[in-house]
């Protein structure tokens, strides 16, 4: 068995499910076998599991702004790139659903703006690293 995805994007959705269970008082009896069941008629509160993916997609959209800023491209091409990333299908389609592939854009463009302030730390503080 081989998950490409990691366990922080699961652990994520499973604090949503476990704030749902004691926000909304829901038994977790319902069994999602099958796709198209209604949700609503059953009082699934599916939306708090829904809102943990959008979040961090609405989060990853300023995070690339600041990472391209932090590049040293323009703020037009950085507003490009962000729009880019907003308007972009596959990510809409993500953070629309209980999906975990917002929360690894989300982490990967993170870790990517805290090497570059790691990089720039070390080239200010050579001496304290050595």
């Amino acid at each position: 068995f081989f998950d490409i995805h990691p366990p922080l994007g699961k652990f994520i959705i499973a604090f949503a499910a476990k704030f749902m269970n004691r926000a909304y008082d829901y038994t977790g009896d319902f069994p999602f076998n099958y796709i198209g069941d209604k949700y609503a008629a059953q009082r699934v509160p599916f939306y708090i599991e829904r809102s943990m993916p959008a979040l961090f997609s609405a989060l990853s959209v300023p995070l690339l702004f600041i990472l391209a800023r932090l590049l040293r491209l323009s703020k037009p091409a950085s507003v490009l790139a962000a729009a880019w990333l907003l308007f972009d299908n596959a990510v809409l389609v993500q953070s629309r659903h209980i999906l975990i592939d917002s929360f690894l854009v989300f982490f990967i463009l993170l870790s990517l703006c805290l090497c570059y302030f790691l990089e720039q730390y070390a080239e200010d503080h050579s001496v304290l690293l050595t």
